[in-house]
């Protein structure tokens, strides 16, 4: 189970034309090739162009960890795990979880490839899925997209992946909340944490717990 929380344009041809009849002002420019456009080809490439834009910024990797209160370190609860660098106080923001946006289908043909994704992998009050692996199901600065590729112009830091819940009897200290979007998870600390402390977090009710201890 996951974690929860509260298109290429055509490629077109163009046309160069040698210029044999101009007008008296463009006399000294006869001879020239130059780049002619079919008649209503850039009214039919922009709008394409620029919806594949827009389809490629929502994306675009997103996320960052403030390095400066929190760093990894060995976790006694559960592998690799986030820590606290300096005293943290109520209602500082550590971070945004990282990742790349997938629909459940994306995500669920993810998990089959790569299984090991789905322990890192944040269900967003939004309804689609922040993914912050590569293609093996590892947490990575640069994690594939849908359709398989990445971005290593627009690399993350994928520090909040490996957050983890707290142990019986202990609770939370970091709260998941909604950014500006709903495919922005913010990490904002609830309550005092010391410097080196384990920061722990709530994997949502939809989290597989069965392969916890006891």
């Amino acid at each position: 189970m996951l974690r929860q929380s509260s298109a290429f344009p055509r490629r077109s041809r163009c046309q160069r034309l040698v210029c044999t009849a101009v007008s008296p002002p463009l006399t000294a420019l006869s001879g020239l090739r130059l780049l002619h456009w079919p008649t209503g080809l850039p009214a039919l490439v922009l709008p394409t162009f620029l919806v594949s834009l827009g389809a490629a910024w929502i994306d675009r990797p997103r996320g960052w960890a403030d390095r400066s209160l929190v760093q990894e370190g060995t976790s006694r609860v559960h592998g690799r795990g986030v820590f606290a660098r300096t005293n943290l106080q109520p209602g500082s923001t550590i971070g945004i979880y990282p990742g790349r946006p997938r629909s459940a289908a994306d995500m669920a043909a993810k998990a089959k490839q790569a299984p090991a994704c789905k322990g890192y992998t944040f269900h967003t009050s939004g309804g689609s899925y922040l993914d912050p692996t590569d293609a093996h199901g590892k947490p990575s600065r640069h994690p594939t997209s849908s359709r398989g590729f990445s971005l290593p112009w627009l690399p993350i830091d994928p520090l909040l992946a490996y957050v983890n819940e707290p142990p019986p009897g202990r609770l939370t200290n970091v709260s998941v909340i909604d950014g500006t979007d709903d495919l922005e998870l913010v990490f904002v600390v609830t309550a005092d944490v010391a410097a080196g402390e384990e920061i722990f977090v709530d994997y949502g009710l939809t989290f597989d717990r069965s392969s916890y201890d006891g």
